[in-house]
């Protein structure tokens, strides 16, 4: 058997860090939606979250798969009354619920085409812009999935 390289599986520490990364990272993304939702957001920035946020789920379940993971993490947090794991799903819950919203929230034509684009009088498009009114139930959501993540 040759050498483990970068390509193998990683260690219980590289995958801890990868989740405490990705955690930081999605919850900078959830405060900058929700912040730009104040102003209303266009069609192209809602599909683009729900993307990232779809992905970023897939890719912590990946790492929440890995054996032993959870009581790794669990010994490398300084507060023995957090449960890391529900921490850990709870998060993951909160990102799914912001990407169901937008799936079921986002206008449809009756086949489930995307209505999100428009052409303008030049033969340009422009994005539908969805108003803070619209979104104010996926800012709350994006707070809840804030409020996940310390």
């Amino acid at each position: 058997m040759g050498f483990p390289s970068i390509n193998t599986s990683p260690t219980l520490d590289e995958s801890w860090r990868e989740a405490r990364l990705l955690a930081s990272q999605v919850k900078q993304n959830a405060q900058d939606n929700a912040t730009a939702a104040a102003n209303g957001l266009n069609g192209r920035t809602l599909i683009g979250l729900a993307a990232y946020m779809s992905d970023q789920y897939a890719r912590l379940g990946v790492l929440g798969a890995i054996p032993n993971l959870a009581a790794y993490a669990q010994t490398q947090v300084s507060n023995p009354s957090l449960d890391v794991a529900t921490a850990f799903n709870n998060m993951r819950t909160a990102m799914l619920n912001v990407v169901s919203w937008v799936m079921t929230n986002f206008p449809k034509d009756g086949s489930g085409n995307l209505l999100y684009q428009q052409f303008t009088g030049d033969g340009h498009t422009s994005y539908t812009t969805f108003t803070s009114g619209q979104l104010a139930s996926l800012v709350t959501l994006l707070n809840a999935l804030i409020a996940t993540i310390d």
